[in-house]
């Protein structure tokens, strides 16, 4: 054999030749398909998102496509406000940027939880549109789904998430010890959360934060508002930054099949509910391989199989708007009048003094307790008054003759 001629990929191949050669190449593919099948499994495996039985809980909880793209690994988002509570407005960690979370159930209203991979978390739907109200301080919250979020801040929720992201120590150590009060990982998620997830959790999240820059030039948009279009203009359809400001309430989603063929949204361009929701899942972070793979299920009448965007859809078309959770007097609304809810007692005024040193006699008198004789009330007047810069002006709308000889009053 000339050696002159001798390759090292002919070398290669002689060596695979062999009964050696052939067992490393067997251990190499299977060892290859073992590390592609990890890779797999603990990145990319997709479980089915959880499923609830109503459509009133699949809004509050159900998940419509924002983990993949947006979503914070489940275990860093949970220990997030116990290493970083300086970057909350106020104790109670999440809750303290309005955030629901009603006892029984893993996860708050407005955040769903799907594993892709490993565990994450997304917002839905109702983090905007689910209020709180409690009639009396002491009382016990109640829920009405599909209401204005007039309690939620998701600028404050971002900024917290920016805020820890930028802190010198979001780092595996100060995360995993924190974690490990919850739950105990495996040595191989150890692993992978240390070199991995927790330092793409860290970039991913400076980067939404640069991405979002836009927002410090701009008015902050506070508890129960929102900015819906410059993120959407911006980050997904990429028009070039601007100086325009879209902040606005938070809307109610009730019984909005009664809107059908009338403008949805803030900017009215859209009649049809169907694009209304899913273009609100695609500003919300949903991708478009998993709203392609939603749509798949709309016409489905499985709650199992049917589009969860669908769900949705038919859940704040039906949805009615909740009773007026106080008296309302049937009589007075049945006119247009709406039930005055400040404190009422009747008077006569005999005299006004806004300031005493202008007429104290009159301020004396009237400081102190005076009999000012009997009279009869025999005409009641209904008065306009309107404030002039020389004083008040009165005048008679409507006036109603007593019966017999009046009321006398003291």
């Amino acid at each position: 054999m000339d050696l002159a001629t001798v390759t090292p990929i002919s070398r290669v191949k002689r060596f695979f030749a062999t009964p050696l050669g052939r067992y490393v190449l067997a251990a190499a593919l299977v060892l290859g398909a073992l590390v592609a099948s990890l890779v797999w499994v603990k990145f990319f495996r997709r479980e089915p998102a959880p499923y609830f039985a109503s459509d009133e809980e699949h809004f509050l909880y159900g998940s419509v496509g924002t983990e993949e793209q947006e979503g914070v690994p489940y275990w860093i988002w949970l220990v997030l406000p116990r290493i970083f509570p300086e970057y909350l407005p106020a104790p109670g960690g999440y809750a303290a940027v309005g955030v629901l979370a009603p006892s029984g159930h893993e996860m708050p209203i407005g955040l769903s939880k799907v594993t892709i991979g490993f565990p994450r978390v997304g917002i839905n739907c109702a983090m905007c549109h689910t209020a709180s109200v409690r009639l009396r301080p002491a009382d016990p919250p109640t829920i009405y789904p599909a209401a204005p979020s007039h309690q939620t801040a998701p600028q404050m929720y971002l900024r917290f998430l920016f805020a820890c992201a930028s802190d010198p120590r979001f780092t595996a150590d100060t995360i995993l010890a924190e974690i490990s009060r919850n739950y105990r990982l495996s040595t191989l998620d150890r692993l992978i959360y240390r070199y991995i997830i927790i330092p793409r959790t860290r970039s991913a999240l400076g980067e939404l934060d640069q991405a979002d820059a836009w927002m410090r030039s701009r008015p902050d948009w506070g508890r129960g508002r929102i900015d819906p279009f410059n993120p959407v203009k911006f980050r997904v359809l990429g028009q070039p930054i601007d100086g325009t400001i879209g902040n606005s309430d938070m809307v109610p989603l009730w019984n909005l099949k009664a809107h059908t063929g009338h403008a949805y949204h803030w900017d009215g361009l859209n009649t049809d509910l169907r694009e209304v929701v899913l273009s609100s899942a695609i500003g919300d972070g949903a991708t478009r391989k998993w709203v392609d793979r939603d749509m798949r299920g709309w016409d489905s009448t499985d709650p199992r199989t049917m589009s969860s965007l669908r769900r949705v859809q038919n859940y704040i078309s039906e949805r009615q708007a909740p009773k007026y959770p106080f008296p309302i007097d049937s009589a007075l609304a049945a006119l247009g009048f709406a039930r005055e809810s400040r404190s009422f007692a009747a008077h006569v005024t005999l005299g006004r003094v806004r300031e005493s040193r202008r007429n104290p006699a009159l301020a004396a008198a009237l400081a102190r307790p005076t009999h000012c004789g009997r009279l009869t009330v025999s005409r009641v007047s209904l008065m306009r008054s309107e404030l002039h810069p020389h004083g008040a002006r009165y005048t008679e709308l409507a006036g109603v003759v007593l019966a017999g000889a009046g009321s006398p009053v003291e």
